[in-house]
């Protein structure tokens, strides 16, 4: 998100929005359970390597997972289950909640104010989600599935030219970044990369925390940027 000397046009804004909505659901779908039959596929036919731009440790460690350690799995669906299961589902008491309750409420109590709140904020940007998730709203995924509705509705109404809008649902990026999301990946991954076993892990975890640290050192500044934008 470098702003250009030149300023942007509109289709920048639109495909930078793009962009980064892809990032979000792709970087959702590596922590979703239901997501791992297909992820497990997308590693045997190396397509989980298509269109994956990001640089840093994160995909370095998923291209030698999928090109060097995943063609010696026997089962690797199963392998990927296993670990899902263990590392969120069955960890221990201290480690590896996906939950930012878990890690951001005084008592650690998952589904309490914490994830009343980010309900909350959902609420406020016009975004429900159904009980299919089969998650709580401060579930890892489902905060990055937010971030990724909010960027698509923002390069929707760059499209429309609709400023007003498209500035609206940045400034909920920016909020959910600073209050919510932004504050626990770093601990978040922490813990899960101290138990991994499986490098597909611990690529999701760098991914991860390498695409928040870029979105929290940029998004004001954008928002800035995008307030000053004329079409």
């Amino acid at each position: 998100m470098v702003a250009k000397k030149d300023g942007r046009t509109a289709k920048d804004y639109l495909e930078l929005a793009s962009s980064r909505a892809d990032t979000y659901l792709f970087i959702a779908s590596l922590f979703y359970y239901d997501s791992l039959p297909a992820i497990a596929k997308s590693i045997r036919r190396k397509t989980i390597l298509e269109g994956l731009t990001m640089g840093g440790k994160g995909s370095k460690t998923l291209r030698k997972f999928v090109e060097e350690d995943a063609p010696k799995i026997k089962k690797l669906r199963d392998a990927l289950e296993i670990e899902h299961t263990a590392l969120f589902v069955m960890g221990k008491l201290t480690k590896g909640r996906p939950y930012e309750s878990f890690y951001m409420d005084k008592d650690r109590k998952i589904g309490a104010r914490v994830t009343i709140d980010v309900d909350k904020f959902y609420n406020a940007a016009g975004v429900k989600f159904t009980s299919a998730q089969d998650e709580i709203a401060d579930y890892i995924a489902i905060e990055l599935e937010f971030m990724h509705h909010m960027c698509s509705r923002e390069a929707t109404a760059w499209r429309e030219k609709d400023k007003l809008h498209a500035l609206g649902y940045l400034k909920f990026q920016r909020d959910f970044l600073t209050q919510h999301l932004g504050k626990w990946v770093a601990p978040f991954t922490d813990d899960v990369l101290g138990e991994a076993k499986l490098d597909f892990f611990k690529a999701a975890c760098y991914l991860l925390l390498e695409f928040i640290e870029l979105e929290k050192a940029e998004i004001v500044d954008f928002v800035e940027e995008a307030e000053k934008f004329e079409f």
